[in-house]
């Protein structure tokens, strides 16, 4: 899943889906406390996690099977729903999984069952949110990892054939502000250039933008299979996104089942 950037091939970009199989139902109670709090989990600063910390003894990852998901979990700040995206992650077997809509504030880094977990919020409002949760596996091949903002997180990990950097979003949804899709967009960018050629990229997460099927003068970015009469503001935003960057986007690539919500 998502856009994976070896050199001189095919870019791709994958959007989480919403809807009644993208969220997380949880019963109401006692919210989640991700920071020094959260169970079975030893706290790393932010300043420490980021230092791009290379030893021999840091495991090689192998690109070819490591299996990526991406989620929008609507939240993650209520009972019991950190332990169900732990149990749906290792359900999946999955070595990286990128969450949306996480609401946590602050930005850390702790271990929590084995998976160690990244996120990057708001400094004082429990909305939005993003993160980034790593396998014992993967953990073990971090480099280094940037909470950029509420919007946008990164990790970069020591793959076997080169590194890769996992980039994260959740971008504004379609009734925000044009400003804040413009400053989002513009920082996505601005992330993305400072990522080193030579890593391979993988762009994740929730772009709240739907996309037709209509081909015309960007085939090589859209596929035939859209899920929507008409491309969206966002859409066309994402859509001018991976145009300017040789990106395809992976979603319309690949024939969904058809679902009313």
């Amino acid at each position: 899943m998502g856009l994976v950037t070896p050199p001189c091939k095919t870019l791709y970009t994958t959007e989480t889906a919403r809807g009644s199989h993208s969220g997380i139902q949880t019963r109401q109670g006692r919210r989640n406390l991700p920071p020094d709090d959260a169970e079975g989990g030893s706290m790393t600063g932010v300043d420490h996690s980021r230092q791009e910390v290379l030893t021999s003894k840091r495991r090689i990852f192998n690109a070819k099977s490591i299996k990526i998901g991406t989620w929008n979990v609507r939240t993650l700040y209520q009972c019991g729903s950190m332990a169900q995206v732990l149990r749906e992650m290792q359900a999946y077997s999955l070595e990286v999984l990128g969450v949306s809509e996480m609401r946590w504030t602050g930005q850390r880094q702790f271990s929590s069952d084995g998976i160690t977990v990244l996120y990057s919020g708001h400094s004082d409002q429990h909305t939005i949110g993003v993160g980034i949760f790593l396998s014992k596996e993967a953990a073990s091949a971090l480099i280094g990892w940037k909470p950029v903002s509420h919007h946008i997180i990164t990790a970069r990990l020591q793959m076997q054939q080169a590194k890769v950097t996992v980039i994260k979003v959740y971008a504004p949804t379609e009734t925000s502000e044009d400003s804040d899709k413009d400053e989002f967009y513009s920082q996505l960018q601005d992330t993305r250039d400072k990522i080193p050629n030579y890593d391979m990229k993988l762009l994740i997460g929730d772009f709240n933008a739907q996309i037709d099927s209509d081909r015309r003068g960007q085939n090589i970015t859209v596929g035939p299979h859209g899920t929507v009469k008409e491309t969206t503001k966002n859409g066309k935003r994402l859509t001018s996104l991976c145009v300017s960057n040789g990106l395809k986007i992976g979603n319309t690539f690949f024939q969904h089942k058809d679902i009313d919500w």
